[in-house]
C-alpha cells in the first residue's frame, strides 16, 4: 500500500497530467485466477485480459471514466487489497 506522501504525489501529478474529468486506463498484474477477485473488489470489467507467456500472471487494462484524481486513487487503494496484484 502506499504511503501517505505517495498517495499526494500521485494525486498531483494526476492532477498535472490529465483534464478532469477523462478517460483513465488503469494496468494491473495479478497472478493466474486472481482476476476475477480484482474485476469484483473494483466493480469493473476488465477491457483486456491476457496471459503471460508462462501463463503464471494475468495483466489486466480497464478504461473507465474517472472524474478526479481523488476516484483514480481510490481504484488503487481498493486494488492493493488484492493478494499479488501490481499496479503498472
Amino acid at each position: 500500500m502506499l504511503s501517505d506522501e505517495s498517495l499526494e504525489s500521485l494525486k498531483q501529478k494526476l492532477h498535472e497530467c490529465h483534464d478532469w474529468p477523462c478517460r483513465y486506463m488503469f494496468k494491473f498484474i495479478v497472478p493466474q485466477g486472481q482476476s476475477n477477485q480484482l474485476c469484483a473488489v473494483l466493480d469493473m470489467t476488465p477491457c483486456i485480459e491476457r496471459a503471460s507467456r508462462t501463463g503464471k500472471y494475468v495483466s489486466i487494462t480497464i478504461e473507465e471514466h474517472m472524474s478526479s484524481p481523488d476516484e483514480v486513487v481510490m481504484i488503487y487503494q481498493k486494488a492493493s487489497t488484492v493478494p499479488g496484484v501490481l499496479a503498472l
